[in-house]
């Protein structure tokens, strides 16, 4: 059974997709789940030299014996896929289950992977449980790259806590509920 799930993600105060989208899954499964979902905050440290070492360090710390499963958040993009490949390979080492969920897609870099470093993707992605993505086509690459485990398709979401109270027809038609 999982209770402990880990998750790498960008520092909050950088709102961007990863993030939003966490804290609106957090908010949902506080309602339904007994879960404890703990994060290690990585990356968003510009062009500092140590940056990458220091991410890999806490990123080692927190995988504590109490881990059920690490939830990774690659982008095909330069350095979130091989920051978080590196994730992924020393839950390899530790025998620690994890999923990836591709948040973001280049296809510049997608072309990259395919020519260069499919190899990488096999040693370490490929161990997922499970790898998520938000389009077939990625999904269709992820099977090409070799990926044999199942590929889910999901959606982006909303904050629900940005939504409760809020009226269509008082916000765009002018009228009160």
């Amino acid at each position: 059974m999982i209770k402990n799930i880990l998750i790498p993600m960008p520092n909050k105060v950088h709102k961007g997709g990863i993030c939003s989208y966490w804290s609106a899954m957090f908010n949902s499964f506080k309602k339904i789940s007994d879960i404890e979902f703990k994060v290690v905050k990585i990356g968003n440290r510009g062009k500092n030299l140590f940056g990458p070492p220091l991410d890999q360090w806490k990123f080692h710390k927190a995988c504590s014996a109490d881990i059920d499963l690490v939830v990774l958040n690659p982008s095909v993009l330069n350095k979130a896929f091989f920051r978080e490949g590196l994730l992924a390979k020393q839950l390899i080492a530790k025998k620690i289950p994890f999923m990836a969920f591709f948040h973001g897609w280049d296809l510049d870099f997608e072309k990259r992977v395919t020519e260069r470093y499919q190899k990488f993707f096999l040693n370490s992605y490929a161990h997922a449980e499970k790898i998520i993505t938000l389009s077939p086509e990625a999904k269709n690459k992820i099977i090409d790259w070799g990926y044999k485990g199942e590929v889910l398709v999901e959606t982006t979401v909303v904050d629900s806590t940005l939504i409760e109270n809020f009226s269509i027809e008082e916000k765009f038609l002018g009228k009160k509920s």
